[in-house]
């Protein structure tokens, strides 16, 4: 489910594939290839959240940020898959 929150709608690019059970809100940017598992929340209300390129967010999983940090996930930035059950809380997750 896409909603805005304070006039900004989530936007994507390209195939992006996401649960009907996912919630995405406000300033969130999902990238081609994309894929949002069941329960996954990203909750872009006080900054950005940009998904990149083939990542993943699993089941359960819980994307924020705060009004300093955005949350930078994926394609050359970081870590492509957020696993099941896991809180990102004002971070950018990086592959090793």
């Amino acid at each position: 489910m896409l909603q805005a929150f304070k006039d900004q709608w989530p936007r994507t690019h390209g195939d992006v594939r996401a649960h009907v059970s996912a919630v995405v809100i406000g300033d969130v940017e999902l990238h081609d290839g994309v894929s949002l598992w069941p329960q996954a929340v990203l909750r872009g209300d006080l900054n950005r959240i940009v998904v990149g390129e083939g990542s993943n967010i699993q089941d359960g999983a819980v994307v924020h940020n705060d009004l300093k940090y955005p949350a930078l996930i994926g394609r050359d930035r970081a870590n492509r898959n957020t696993k099941q059950a896991r809180t990102a809380n004002r971070c950018t997750l990086r592959s090793p």
